[in-house]
């Protein structure tokens, strides 16, 4: 009996520690630095991807619970649908950008990785995700 609680004690404080290395690296993670210059001086795009995160997670913080990613998503894809696709690709590296570079701990980069939403009129053929890849590989982040 008391081999076995020493046995949970010793893999509880394992599973602590490892829980606590990968909260580390999770905190240190960012996209390369390519991300962060290939947008620097874009101004426009940076305010225009800080808008997109903006709108996403206010859909996420409205409407019933079932609702709210769907609002967030509905959200997202209307407001980039306002933009012709390549200056969608630029807002969507700046949401990037903007994501990583933001003082709110919150902040997430899912709505960059937002895929198929079949019932969308904007996105049928394409999901904002797939535009991020394009745009990732445009700046060699991604081949």
């Amino acid at each position: 009996m008391v081999e076995k609680a020493r046995l949970q004690a010793g893999v509880r404080k394992h599973i602590a520690q490892v829980s606590k290395e990968r909260d580390e690296l999770v905190a240190s993670a960012r996209p390369p630095q390519a991300l962060f210059d290939a947008i620097q001086d874009d101004v426009e795009s940076m305010a225009l991807g800080k808008e997109l995160n903006r709108r996403f997670a206010s859909g996420l913080n409205s409407a019933a619970k079932e609702s709210r990613f769907e609002r967030a998503r509905f959200s997202a894809e209307n407001y980039l649908a306002l933009f012709p696709p390549e200056q969608q690709r630029k807002i969507l590296l700046a949401s990037l950008a903007s994501t990583y570079t933001s003082q709110i701990e919150s902040t997430s980069d899912t709505v960059a990785w937002l895929a198929n939403n079949f019932n969308s009129t904007w996105f049928a053929k394409t999901s904002i995700a797939r535009q991020t890849i394009e745009a990732l590989k445009e700046i060699e982040i991604l081949k």
